[in-house]
């Protein structure tokens, strides 16, 4: 590594430490409020987060966690955790880079802040045929913050990924690789907030040109082979201009970053199948939701009938 790039990785180093904000100490007069934390499963990335985030939020407040894309039993687990705790609220962190996907509208609709489920898991449940998803018991106010491409911190951490890699970025093209969302409007929204988060990392990072592909999980083998048909050929196609290194937005090993091996197999591009996490920035960012969550009135509109526990509960200050 030459003495330019050296430079460059402290001094985003150093910026990088000024940007995660130092942990204050536990506070026992803070309102009783507790703390569902979201991640998408148990891989051992998410089980390095996990343990980050317990470090950092040690005795300030309760918290729990649910593993999987709004697995029900799960979410349920950790808020009857959280109420045998008396907390008088429930803050939501969900751990997903996007907030159009299809997870986060079926966690609203299982929280009873969205009025329908997501269409495509409802479907995937049908096929499974299992019995329709209720919503939650929940007996306190529920709170669901803001998903990661909210603030800047997916910035950093991509940024970061970037910075730790050993590669020349003067002449070399970024293509930023995410999962595309089930609805057209959703995926339309989705590749503008990824285009413009592409060209600030471009001219942080000072690469040549940064492009965005997003690539279909489709409801069927044919339309899952079209779009990675199509993928590969974008690829092609920008490499007749220079080096091509791949960044996914995948926050750990899942389905996306297995197909991106076999779909990115004889292409002549840069990618080592790293994920974002584990990241220093995430327990900071997740203390700072669930503190401004904390302050925040009940986001609870639907609840199941029959469930005549909940209660509206004034705001908590």
């Amino acid at each position: 590594m030459g003495i330019q790039s050296l430079i460059l990785l402290s001094a985003f180093g150093l910026s990088l430490q000024a940007a995660i904000p130092p942990l204050p100490p536990p506070s026992f007069g803070e309102p009783a409020f507790g703390v569902l934390v979201l991640e998408e499963g148990n891989a051992p990335q998410w089980t390095e987060t996990t343990r980050q985030i317990k470090t950092a939020f040690m005795a300030r407040f309760p918290v729990a966690f649910a593993f999987g894309l709004a697995d029900t039993d799960d979410m349920q687990h950790g808020i009857d955790q959280l109420e045998a705790r008396r907390v008088k609220k429930i803050v939501v962190v969900p751990i997903f880079y996007s907030s159009q996907a299809s997870v986060i509208k079926q966690v609203r609709y299982l929280l009873g802040i969205g009025k329908n489920p997501s269409r495509s898991l409802f479907k995937t449940y049908q096929d499974l045929a299992g019995p329709p998803q209720k919503r939650l018991e929940i007996h306190v106010p529920v709170v669901l913050t803001a998903t990661l491409d909210s603030s800047s911190v997916l910035e950093k951490i991509l940024l970061s990924r970037i910075f730790s890699l050993r590669i020349s970025r003067k002449d070399q093209n970024l293509a930023i690789i995410s999962e595309e969302p089930d609805s057209a409007k959703d995926a339309k929204n989705w590749k503008e907030v990824l285009s413009r988060l592409a060209a600030k990392i471009g001219r942080r990072a000072k690469f040549k040109s940064t492009q965005v592909f997003l690539i279909s999980e489709g409801d069927s083998q044919e339309k899952t082979a079209v779009s990675e048909k199509m993928f590969r050929e974008s690829v092609q196609k920008l490499r007749l201009s220079g080096p091509v290194f791949i960044l996914s937005t995948e926050l750990a090993s899942d389905i996306l970053t297995q197909r991106l091996s076999r779909i990115l197999s004889g292409l002549l591009v840069g990618y080592n199948g790293k994920t974002l996490l584990p990241n220093p920035l995430i327990a900071p960012w997740v203390l700072k939701m669930a503190r401004e969550g904390a302050q925040m009135g009940d986001m609870r509109k639907y609840k199941e009938k029959g469930n005549k526990g909940f209660m509206n509960f004034p705001k908590i200050r």
